[in-house]
């Protein structure tokens, strides 16, 4: 079977249909006492929780029941309220997510990201979307609280193997726009970054690196301090050597030391 792959940034479209979802819930039997079908849990969903609603469960492939509610207030309702007991069977809720099918996890990594000087008429979830692509996929839009007033926040998954900081040269009409997508401060660098194992590495110079933000590396160690940057070394490193005294003629026997007595001063009277 051939594969086909394809990546999407979470557009308004999309972000449209999670809303759509979110009134729908999952309905699972725990215990069974006689046969139910859907239209017999209609007909309980319609007795218990709103007569006027036009109750449609419907049996999806692992035997569970996927339920539109009227609201998706009315759906958080059914899911706290805990088991639905009937004579005939008792159900749990649960709601309903986008991993239903338990999807792979998607390849790429995610980062807060600074886009400078994005133009503000492309501001909306779409345009953005479709102007950050050559680097990831849109995933969330942040507050813009921490940025100057010409950047944006967002949370991008980015693409192997792409490396920030970047520019886009997007050509709009008679004009070319350029922006720089940078990571957010304080984020890990990306996992196949190959500039991310020479960060942690020692300068065996004793000297101080620094990063491309002009920053010592967080996870420099320092030298340690040899004994002559500490003023312990050894003497003979600190000073000079002791010149050597030419030896005195030798006057008879003089191999030893003598220490004569004063004779003692004559006391005046």
């Amino acid at each position: 079977m051939e594969n086909h792959f394809i990546s999407l940034a979470l557009d308004s479209d999309l972000m449209a249909g999670k809303e759509r979802m979110s009134k729908f819930t999952i309905a699972k039997a725990t215990e069974i006492r006689s046969y139910v079908d859907s239209r017999k849990l209609a007909e309980l969903l319609k007795a218990r929780v709103d007569e006027h609603w036009n109750w449609e469960p419907r049996v999806l492939k692992d035997g569970r029941f996927i339920i539109e509610c009227p609201s998706a207030d009315t759906t958080r309702q059914i899911e706290k309220a805990g088991p639905m007991v009937s004579p005939a069977i008792t159900l749990t809720f649960t709601p309903w997510t986008t991993d239903l099918y338990r999807p792979a996890k998607a390849e790429g990594a995610l980062r807060w990201v600074i886009v400078c000087n994005l133009p503000m008429f492309c501001w909306d979830r779409n345009s953005m979307a479709r102007m950050l692509k050559p680097t990831g996929d849109l995933v969330h839009i942040g507050d813009r609280s921490s940025t100057a007033t010409e950047d944006v926040r967002v949370f991008l998954r980015l693409r192997r193997p792409q490396l920030l900081p970047c520019a886009i040269h997007c050509s709009i009409s008679t004009l070319q726009h350029t922006y720089i997508l940078e990571l957010e401060q304080g984020h890990p660098p990306l996992p196949w970054d190959p500039r991310r194992g020479t960060e942690q590495t020692n300068d065996t110079s004793g000297e101080p690196t620094e990063n491309p933000n002009g920053r010592l590396q967080p996870n420099q160690t320092k030298t340690p301090a040899t004994g002559l940057e500490k003023g312990k070394a050894p003497m003979s490193v600190l000073q000079d050597p002791p010149t050597k005294t030419p030896a005195r003629p030798e006057r008879g026997r003089q191999n030893e030391i003598i220490i004569r007595e004063r004779p003692p001063s004559p006391s005046t009277q």
